[in-house]
């Protein structure tokens, strides 16, 4: 009797350790390195800034990995994963987000507990984007479609042109929008749209640009509505000495009109007796359908 006693404590002691502490699955592995970007269908150059990738396991959230990633997953065999690109909203580092106008295809890898898949995903425009012809693209590569005005005279020189000079390394662009002006006195600097299009509210709205400035940069939408032209500032790009890519979240200020039109516009304020040099390129304010 008092064997089975033991053995029944013994047996019950083994459970309660296993309840307690469960056998750890292994896990496999699937590393990204890096990402590519393909922006065929969409016109331009393949520059981008995806700094982490958001997983998906079927409908399961994995998580957030910063590139070069290494992910562990508790599955096993064939699974289907789903990539999202990972960005800096507004050039702020803690506003982290899953782009919504990248998509990559569905990866179907063969996972086993232990081993590692390397893997490299293609990164795509989504097909839920308004058409080019649509909406405002500029690569400065034929023309420049923005309108420079400024705001103070004298005789220096001032003016928008497109440059061959100190492009974005690796772009394959042949050209950049470069604003220019030596004036003597305080200038302020406006870039606009030089048409106006209606996005509807409630959506994602982003610009995409790269740049390089020794000014700072505001940057906002015109929106006219019923008469009346309203003026949203979203956020100013600090001076830059090398090329930088920024995706600018408009949504709420598209959101804030009825029935709105919309032009983006670029500013910067020259103080007196200093030379603007501002270049821009890969500019693209993407909304859906």
């Amino acid at each position: 009797m008092r064997r089975a006693i033991g053995i029944l404590v013994i047996f019950l002691s083994t459970t309660a350790c296993q309840l307690i502490n469960p056998v750890e699955k292994i896990p496999a592995f699937v590393e990204i390195d890096s990402v590519r970007f393909d922006s065929a269908g969409f016109g331009g150059f393949s520059q981008q800034e995806i700094l982490d990738v958001w997983v998906y396991n079927g409908i399961e959230f994995n998580g957030v990995f910063p590139l070069p990633a290494r992910i562990p997953v508790l599955n096993s065999g064939a699974v289907n994963m789903t990539i999202d690109a990972g960005v800096v909203t507004d050039g702020i580092r803690s506003l982290r987000v899953a782009y919504p106008f990248y998509r990559s295809p569905m990866l179907s890898v063969n996972l086993i507990p232990g081993k590692t898949v390397k893997v490299t995903p293609i990164f795509r425009f989504t097909s839920s984007i308004v058409s080019k012809s649509n909406t405002f693209y500029a690569d400065f590569e034929n023309e420049t479609l923005l309108e420079l005005v400024k705001s103070g005279s004298d005789s220096g020189r001032f003016s928008l042109s497109r440059s061959s000079e100190d492009l974005i390394p690796l772009s394959g662009g042949n050209f950049a929008g470069k604003v220019f002006s030596d004036s003597s006195t305080a200038v302020r600097i406006e870039l606009t749209d030089v048409s106006e299009r209606t996005i509807i509210s409630g959506r994602a709205v982003y610009l995409e640009l790269s740049f390089k400035s020794n000014l700072p940069l505001r940057i906002g939408l015109y929106a006219s509505s019923f008469g009346r032209v309203n003026d949203f500032s979203d956020l100013t790009l600090l001076p830059s000495t090398t090329w930088k890519k920024i995706y600018v979240n408009l949504t709420e200020e598209v959101g804030a009109v009825v029935n709105g039109k919309y032009r983006i516009y670029i500013r910067a304020v020259k103080p007196a007796n200093q030379t603007a040099t501002i270049y821009l390129d890969n500019m693209r304010l993407l909304f859906n359908d």
